[in-house]
């Protein structure tokens, strides 16, 4: 068959009649076409599922980071400062390479109201930060925030082990509370579930929120409190720390067990101390997954160690009665 043709030439007609559908004499040769396809395929495959799930993790962060192009929300790095005039007016000098829908951003400003809002925010004063934030408006190369969404302190783009700190709790001074003496222990935490339909693997991304005070009791108050907030993959391990986020009263329905944070609004569970230490002093888990070199951030007066402690004791505790 095609006479005067070379090997290679010869498979090179019988690849395009068979990609084209058409079959002829050549049932064997075709068939271990099909075979060598087959195994070809397989193997790919096989190579390709220990980073499937680094896939899904990565599209996961192109998405997040891709919010701002598509709404108000911005996310700014740089060196946070308290104005010495208005002790209530922030302003974060970025790391030249932020931008809000193509325009460059020089800094970042936004205000707290007078009292507990702004001591929320003493820790950061003068630390490199990263902030997710809400966009008022922009003037020549200004953003003012309307309202902060996370904030958090710059860790090392090492991995979990830059904030996660391995073996019995210690304070790392740089994560220390603005006043150690004033420090409020954390004692509640919530799995906190998306209330829509997640899109793609979004629902593999559980967030998790650690506070001071159970949320009904923020709820009853006035001030936003400051809420760890932080990413796990499928509640095993922690994908990542995003600082603190502010919770305000009334985003919280406690009837219906429901929190509009950072932007979505999710219904919220209560887990034991025993769940969190888990994710605290096992941050990789069990499954195994890729993840890409992302920036933790710390909470001051709320670093891991620090969480740890905190929910250690609470375990310590023994019932009266």
């Amino acid at each position: 068959m095609f006479p005067g043709k070379t090997y290679a030439a010869k498979r090179s007609v019988i690849m395009r009649f068979y990609r084209n559908g058409i079959g002829f004499g050549t049932e064997n040769f075709v068939i271990g076409i099909r075979g060598t396809l087959l195994c070809y395929t397989s193997l790919l495959v096989v190579l390709l599922l220990p980073t499937g799930r680094g896939m899904f993790a990565q599209s996961h962060v192109a998405a997040v980071d891709s919010e701002s192009a598509t709404s108000n929300v911005l996310l700014a790095r740089g060196l946070l400062t308290r104005s010495a005039k208005a002790g209530s007016v922030w302003t974060l000098q970025t790391d030249n390479f932020t931008k809000f829908r193509d325009e460059s951003i020089l800094q970042v400003t936004f205000t707290t109201p007078p009292g507990e809002a702004s001591l929320a925010y003493a820790g950061y004063d003068g630390k490199v930060v990263e902030i997710i934030g809400e966009v008022k408006s922009v003037f020549h190369g200004n953003a003012v925030l309307s309202k902060v969404r996370t904030v958090g302190i710059l860790a090392s783009p090492a991995g979990l082990a830059s904030v996660l700190l391995p073996g019995e709790p210690t304070v790392n001074p740089a994560h220390a509370a603005a006043n150690p003496g004033d420090r409020v222990a954390y004692k509640k935490a919530y799995y906190l579930f998306l209330a829509s339909i997640p899109p793609g693997c979004q629902a593999c991304y559980v967030p998790l929120l650690i506070t001071q005070l159970p949320l009904e009791e923020i709820a009853n108050g006035k001030a936003a409190a400051h809420g760890v907030f932080l990413i796990t993959y499928e509640r095993d391990s922690i994908w990542e720390m995003k600082g603190a986020a502010p919770i305000d009263p009334t985003e919280i329905e406690t009837a219906l067990r429901t929190i509009h944070v950072n932007g979505n609004s999710y219904r919220y569970q209560e887990i034991s101390p025993s769940e969190v230490l888990k994710l605290l002093e096992n941050p990789y888990g069990t499954i195994a997954i890729s993840r890409p070199m992302i920036m933790n951030k710390s909470v001051p007066g709320a670093s891991v160690p620090e969480l740890i402690a905190d929910f250690r004791a609470l375990l310590r505790v023994v019932p009266c009665g």
